[in-house]
């Protein structure tokens, strides 16, 4: 017999979810590791599909953060991300970044469910 993993409320398996973690004012070690962990909890913890349009984008350096074009056009991949998804984990140890304000602002006004999740500084 396998031990089941009882789902969280509104957990499907296949739920996507947009991960907003603080991405400028964190040095590179600390955001990557603190956004791994973060998807890592989404994932395993809430069971979950995760993604986050910053570490496919920036991380990437798909675009360039610093540069206003390239916020701007972040931010709209950013707002179009919670759009497809079902709710949105915004991760605070850090405090809450004006890209993260931003996504959690937009959010809110289309009707998706933003839950504010804490894991710990690492």
């Amino acid at each position: 017999m396998t031990d089941q993993i009882e789902s969280p409320p509104h957990a499907s398996h296949t739920d996507v979810v947009a991960v907003l973690t603080p991405y400028r004012h964190l040095g590179k070690r600390r955001r990557t590791e603190y956004l791994r962990r973060a998807l890592e909890h989404t994932f395993a913890e809430r069971l979950e599909v995760p993604v986050a349009s910053h570490q496919m984008l920036a991380e990437s350096d798909v675009l360039m953060v610093g540069h206003a074009h390239d916020d701007d056009r972040g931010l709209e991949v950013q707002r179009q991300l919670i759009r497809a998804s079902a709710r949105v984990r915004a991760y605070i140890d850090y405090g809450v970044s004006a890209g993260m304000t931003d996504g959690i602002e937009y959010a809110r006004s289309i009707g998706r469910e933003v839950a504010l999740e804490t894991i710990g500084q690492d």
